[in-house]
């Protein structure tokens, strides 16, 4: 059994965002976000999982972008074009310093204390989450950053090695 363990510098809240995915939403702490843009010409590349949308162009960078129901072996639409935004990934990885997901709407924040967010009894649907909740009443994913980002990785040194 585990034991709550009271820390007085613990913030009340936590700034967090919403981002809408299809049929649900992705709930991360604000810090995890560099940036939401607006949709811009993703550059496609052939022969990739079907996860992989492609790069952008961000602040000088090449961005990969994915889209979370593929990478999370949900159904999808292959139109793609619905997409609204793009929430631009501070990466943990030094190999993937950002990556984007697409997004079906505009995210929204929201403040969360520890009592507005409950684990849900709904079954995790792929392996792309690490957590299903209810955060204010409204029902969203925790996803799973670090295997998004392993794949991610896996695929760039992929195509890296195929460009030789």
């Amino acid at each position: 059994m585990y034991q709550k363990i009271a820390d007085a510098s613990a913030p009340k809240e936590l700034s967090t965002l919403l981002i809408p995915v299809k049929g649900s939403h992705l709930i991360l702490p604000n810090v995890t976000i560099a940036e939401i843009i607006s949709r811009v010409q993703v550059a496609g590349v052939d022969d990739v999982p079907n996860w992989f949308v492609g790069f952008i162009q961000w602040r000088k960078r090449e961005v990969p972008i994915v889209l979370f129901e593929a990478i999370n072996d949900q159904p999808f639409a292959a139109a793609q074009n619905q997409q609204k935004h793009i929430a631009i990934v501070n990466g943990g990885n030094a190999k993937t310093p950002f990556w984007g997901l697409l997004t079906e709407a505009t995210p929204r924040s929201i403040r969360l204390t520890k009592d507005q967010i409950i684990a849900s009894k709904a079954v995790i649907a792929g392996p792309a989450e690490l957590q299903r909740v209810s955060a204010n009443e409204t029902a969203a994913i925790i996803p799973d950053l670090n295997y998004i980002e392993d794949k991610i990785v896996a695929l760039m040194a992929e195509l890296k090695a195929q460009t030789g």
